[in-house]
Parts: C-alpha cells; sequence; structure tokens
C-alpha cells in the first residue's frame, strides 16, 4: 500500500514539475515576442515582463533602435554587427593625419683612427687606425598596423657611425632608422613628382642614406710610407625633404557642409567619437571610423570637415579638406534637409568637387538626407529626391541622432566597398 503510494505521489511531481516548466518556457516566449514587436517606450520593459531582476540590461530608447535596425535580416547581404560595447570615455580623440611634411637625413660616418703602434718589443709597430663605422640610412616600411601619419616628426635623423680607434679596430656601423607608414603611403619631391609608393604590405624605400665611414691610416701605409700619419673623415648622410600622403584614409568618406551632421553619423555607425557641438567646423581633421560585418570584413568611413562655397580656392581651408576627399574610395554626400532648399548644398557640394578634381565626380557616391527627426525635412524630402533622381544617385533617408534608417545605409556602403575591391582586382590583372 505504501508503495503504490509513494509512486503515485512521485508521478503526481513528475507532471506537476513538466507543468511548471512549460509554464515558464511560455512565458519567455512571450516575453520574446513582446520585446521583438513591442515599439519600446519604457525602458524597464524587461523588469516588468520577466520574472526575475534584468538590471544587465540597460537600454537607452537610442540604442535599442540601432540594435533593432542594426539586426534585421537582409538576404544575400553581409550584416553589421550592432555596437554593443560602450564607447572609450577618455578625453582626448586623435584624428587622422594623412599628409606630412618632413626632412630626413642619413647618418654621419665614422672618422677614420691615426695611431702608430708603439710597443716596448716592438717600437716601430706601423700604423694600426682603424675605419670608422657607415652611419645609419632613414628608411620607410608599410605595414598594415598603422593607419595614419602622426607618429612621423617632421625631422628624422639616423645615427652616426662610431669612430675607429687604435689597434685596427674599427667603429661599429650605426642602425638604420626605420619608420613603420600605413600601406599606399606615397613619397613626393619638393616638386611634386613621386618618388615611391608603397602599395604592399613590407615594401621599404630609403629615404636617406647614411654616410660611408673614414679610413684609418692604415689603410694609407705603402712601400713608401711605411708610416702614414694620415686618415679620412666620415662622409656626411644624404639631407632630403619629402611630402608624405597616404593614397586612401577610408573606403568611405563623408562629405557635406558646416553643420551637416556629419560627426553623429560616423558616432552613430561606429565607436568612433568625433566632436559634435552646434557651431560650424567643429571638425578640422578627419576622422576615421570602422564598420563591422558578420563576414569578418571591416570598411572604414571618414568624416571629412565641412567645405563651403569657394573651397576650391582654398577659402575656409578648402584646398586640405578637397585633399582629404581625395583619399577616399566612395564618396557620401550628407545633406541638412531641415534648410530650405536642400538640394543647393547638393550642388554646392558636388561643383567644389568638380572644380578641384573632375574624377571625384566619377566616384561610387550617394546621399544622405539627414536630420529627417525635424518637421521641415520631411517637408523638404520630396523635393529633394526630385533633384537627386536627376543625377541618378541613391538617397537614404537618415536620423544620425536617433540611430533611424542606418541599416539599408551601412549595406548601401558594403555594396560599394565591394565594388571598388572587385575594380582594384582587375586593375591589377590588366596590369
Amino acid at each position: 500500500m505504501t508503495n503504490s503510494k509513494s509512486s503515485t505521489f512521485i508521478c503526481f511531481s513528475r507532471i506537476l514539475f513538466r507543468s511548471v516548466l512549460t509554464i515558464k518556457s511560455l512565458i519567455i516566449f512571450t516575453c520574446i515576442i513582446k520585446f521583438s514587436t513591442y515599439q519600446i517606450k519604457n525602458m524597464n520593459f524587461f523588469k516588468r515582463c520577466l520574472p526575475f531582476s534584468c538590471t544587465v540590461f540597460k537600454f537607452t530608447e537610442k540604442q535599442y533602435h540601432a540594435f533593432r535596425s542594426m539586426s534585421m535580416v537582409v538576404a544575400d547581404l553581409p550584416k553589421p554587427i550592432p555596437i554593443r560595447k560602450n564607447k572609450s570615455q577618455f578625453n582626448k580623440v586623435k584624428p587622422i593625419v594623412d599628409f606630412r611634411s618632413v626632412k630626413v637625413q642619413g647618418g654621419k660616418g665614422g672618422d677614420g683612427c691615426i695611431s702608430l703602434r708603439r710597443l716596448c718589443k716592438n717600437p716601430l709597430g706601423g700604423p694600426d687606425g682603424g675605419d670608422g663605422g657607415n652611419g645609419g640610412h632613414v628608411t620607410f616600411k608599410a605595414t598594415s598596423n598603422k593607419t595614419s601619419l602622426e607618429h612621423i616628426s617632421s625631422v628624422l635623423k639616423a645615427e652616426d657611425g662610431e669612430k675607429g680607434i687604435n689597434r685596427d679596430c674599427h667603429g661599429k656601423n650605426a642602425e638604420h632608422l626605420v619608420v613603420e607608414v600605413p600601406v599606399g603611403t606615397m613619397f613626393k619631391s619638393t616638386g611634386g613628382e613621386i618618388l615611391a609608393d608603397l602599395n604592399e604590405d613590407g615594401a621599404v624605400f630609403i629615404a636617406a642614406r647614411g654616410g660611408s665611414g673614414g679610413k684609418g691610416n692604415h689603410y694609407f701605409a705603402t712601400d713608401v710610407n711605411q708610416a702614414p700619419e694620415i686618415a679620412e673623415y666620415g662622409a656626411t648622410g644624404e639631407e632630403l625633404s619629402y611630402t608624405i600622403e597616404i593614397r586612401t584614409i577610408a573606403h568611405v568618406g563623408l562629405i557635406g557642409l558646416p553643420n551637416a551632421g556629419k560627426s553623429t553619423f560616423l558616432r552613430a555607425i561606429s565607436r568612433a567619437r568625433p566632436k559634435v557641438a552646434p557651431y560650424p567646423f567643429t571638425t578640422l581633421q578627419p576622422h576615421v571610423g570602422v564598420v563591422k560585418y558578420d563576414d569578418l570584413q571591416q570598411v572604414t568611413v571618414a568624416d571629412i570637415p565641412g567645405l563651403v562655397a569657394g573651397a576650391h580656392r582654398n577659402r575656409g581651408l578648402g584646398i586640405a579638406f578637397l585633399r582629404h576627399i581625395e583619399r577616399c574610395l566612395c564618396l557620401l554626400y550628407v545633406v541638412d534637409t531641415s534648410l530650405p532648399e536642400p538640394w543647393q548644398q547638393l550642388e554646392v557640394l558636388r561643383y567644389e568637387l568638380g572644380q578641384y578634381d573632375k574624377n571625384l565626380l566619377g566616384r561610387p557616391s550617394g546621399v544622405l538626407a539627414n536630420k529627417m527627426d525635424l518637421v521641415q525635412s520631411k517637408e523638404n524630402l520630396n523635393e529633394l529626391e526630385l533633384y537627386v533622381n536627376k543625377i541618378n544617385l541613391p538617397l537614404f533617408p537618415v536620423s544620425a541622432q536617433d540611430s533611424v534608417g542606418i541599416l539599408p545605409i551601412l549595406h548601401y556602403v558594403r555594396k560599394l566597398y565591394d565594388n571598388s575591391r572587385m575594380k582594384e582586382g582587375s586593375d591589377e590583372n590588366v596590369e
């Protein structure tokens, strides 16, 4: 009798346990469905829906919209990886430096030594002065670990060779100065002639050769003069000047007038932290952010300082800013749609690019209609779309501040990147 009661109790407990698990699974499944469909307005959603404390989930509304838009599935396209990790709180933000004028100088060779051996058992030992060591070269080496030229000083000098000493001891050769630069760095003379292009990882350019060491007096011994008291000075190294430029600073460049929202958009799609403020020319140097995709591919996007009308005449540092644009493979025009007649901004940008270099207008491009969270932007969007259709460019309405409309742009950026790589591969095959 006891065994039957115990077996009945065990069966009942199993049924009850299974029912509890089923109820828990239903609750969790319901919470997942609610999270994917419900538009979160109260950020305490997890605490209300889940039966346990969820202090781990501290999403803001902006982070949620960005996470949801970047996690959408699009067929046959790599998905951008959402930014989950908080950005660094380090105050100093380093912009990318893509142009540098440097003066390089090779090391001086060591002087030769004048010495005559005088020993107690060999008072006329003859000359024993050693040769001086060679000076070091100044060399540049391309590496994929560098993305900027900010670490290069304006003056680079290699070490000098050591002097020779007596007893036929030669001086030590100096070590070469090796400076790492990004892959795709070009070296130009003061006249603008391209002297070297380091387009492969590991490529080396000898910018300045060091001087050779001087000969000691043992070198000048002859049958006639067996005790010469002359030696050579070490030769001085080469001293040259170069302008160093990076051929490509980013795959995609963001172009726009001041306060168009370029820096805010770069903050929304990457971990870059360019300065954002409500006044023009907050960005004076390009900042580069990285967009990562789930196929382990990374696309770099550069925030180019704002252009103004007359930039090709160097108004508002226009030539320096246009030089940055020249080093981007693809272009995205950022337009402030809240301003009246926003298509005029696009006209100014394309006119300045055409005046600087007509080839820039032929690069793959797109238009970002920014600040769509404002009422004025929605009214101006239709007219802007008509103008963009005339010049045959794609238009992407976006609100960089609220991270709305990010996903279509990131997919388009990936298409531009893939097309540029295919084009580079075809050019290499032709060569």
